[in-house]
């Protein structure tokens, strides 16, 4: 059998001082901070009290955007609608395309079940809100393929099930993609119960989970980056930032499950090259 690629691992920090941090990846990748405000999604169209729609996705036979794209167009990417699904920790992930005629059909909110999003086109910008969770960008340099992953510790898995996705619709092979795990909440603030902790060893490997003082600890970094490697992916980038003790960074942990905020990460397909 042939060997298998050694995936190369780096680090960096976010600096978390602007509304809109645009991350260092091979596509356009991005997050907001502290500074853009709570990024909860809109409210479905049926919800009570909802106002309707604006006319901000006109221009791609959509129906009216999400404001939370306006952060983005502000931030200077313009030109891209923003597509986002209805997170509920799972490993679920969909394509753009299923996404956008969910949209089409029911309005502006109306979002399917899914924690993943991933698409090859520029038109659209692929977002998934956190708050501890994990952002997981992908992208395929050679079929300029992206997808957006929401993952935390339920949803731990998620990765292998995107990869697959891209594999099995655009043909990507692991070995041309490359992975930036966003900034979550680290191992110095996840205290965990026992079981969670020993269940996330025995799925993602022993430094998926560490015991200190007595207290156990998730390392959703080391889980994800664990999984990368496994499947082969070309490089793996690893935001060193925490969510719960950093800075310019919300975090449902530290702030309560009454008023955490969320931040929105995106991703966008390169634009794709025309002959001159």
């Amino acid at each position: 059998m042939p060997k298998m690629q050694q995936t190369r691992v780096s680090h960096f920090p976010i600096e978390a001082r602007t509304e809109v941090e645009t991350l260092p990846f091979s596509a356009p990748a991005f997050l907001t901070c502290a500074a853009a405000g709570d990024m909860k999604p809109p409210e479905p169209p049926d919800a009570p009290g909802h106002a309707g729609a604006t006319a901000a996705g006109a221009a791609y036979g959509m129906p009216p955007g999400d404001p939370r794209s306006q952060v983005f167009a502000a931030a200077g990417v313009r030109g891209a609608r923003l597509l986002s699904v209805k997170q509920e920790h799972t490993r679920e992930v969909l394509t753009a395309e299923e996404v956008a005629a969910h949209a089409l059909e029911h309005g502006v909110g109306a979002r399917l079940p899914a924690d993943g999003i991933v698409g090859d086109n520029p038109e659209f910008l692929l977002g998934v809100t956190v708050a501890d969770c994990m952002p997981i960008y992908l992208h395929d340099r050679v079929r300029n393929v992206v997808a957006m992953l929401h993952s935390g510790w339920k949803g731990t898995g998620i990765l292998p099930r995107a990869l697959e996705l891209m594999h099995r619709r655009w043909g990507s092979a692991a070995g041309e993609v490359g992975v930036l795990l966003g900034p979550a909440i680290q191992a110095c603030c996840y205290e965990v119960d026992a079981d969670r902790a020993l269940g996330f060893q025995a799925e993602f490997g022993e430094e998926a989970a560490r015991r200190r003082g007595g207290s156990w600890y998730l390392d959703l970094q080391a889980a994800n980056r664990s999984l990368g490697e496994r499947a082969g992916v070309a490089e793996i980038s690893i935001c060193t930032s925490c969510t719960c003790c950093g800075e310019g960074l919300f975090s449902y942990r530290r702030e309560g499950p009454e008023a955490y905020r969320r931040m929105l990460a995106a991703i966008r397909a390169p634009a794709r090259e025309t002959a001159g």
